[in-house]
């Protein structure tokens, strides 16, 4: 067994978390559960790219979309999706109240700010709603996919082994 490997025994059998055999695990994972996504963005046109773009990068996906902060709140609820891409600025309620809103209801859910305000007031006030990340819109092609492959594999991790899939946060805890 590999140092990076780990086993646990259990019922007459041995589950190994970490190496070839472990990533074989989470392909099947995504593949079976289909992570759901939810993107809250007022503009058609750039929510429409937005998924298309996200759907070619993360095809066992599947895709919600909303254009407004009660939207997002409702549709979270009823769905409870795995990953929330949630703008700012929106009618109605903004992204940050959204946030706060469906963290209060679903603290499990991981919520992406993505937004073009570069405003440090912004991101401490998203940090404050329980955002997991905040990402630039003029920075979204290079950062995005990492920040959205790394949650969701956060994600199959959790759900794998849940002691590994403990975040930071609540280990302090």
């Amino acid at each position: 067994m590999a140092a990076d490997e780990e086993a646990a025994i259990g019922s007459g059998f041995v589950v190994i978390f970490g190496g070839p055999f472990y990533d074989t695990v989470r392909k099947v994972w995504y593949q079976t559960v289909k992570p759901l996504i939810l993107i809250v963005e007022d503009h058609d046109a750039v929510r429409a790219s937005l998924r298309d773009w996200l759907s070619a990068s993360f095809s066992g996906c599947r895709f919600l979309e909303a254009k407004s902060g009660e939207e997002a709140v409702a549709l979270a609820c009823a769905q409870s999706p795995d990953l929330i891409l949630m703008d700012i600025v929106l009618p109605q309620m903004n992204g940050i109240e959204a946030t706060r809103r469906i963290k209060a209801a679903l603290p499990q859910v991981q919520v992406v700010i993505l937004t073009m305000h570069e405003n440090s007031a912004y991101q401490a006030d998203a940090a404050a709603a329980g955002a997991s990340a905040y990402v630039l819109k003029r920075t979204m092609r290079t950062e995005l996919i990492p920040v959205v492959a790394g949650i969701l594999s956060h994600r199959a991790d959790a759900v794998l082994d849940p002691e590994r899939g403990v975040s930071q946060d609540q280990e302090a805890q």
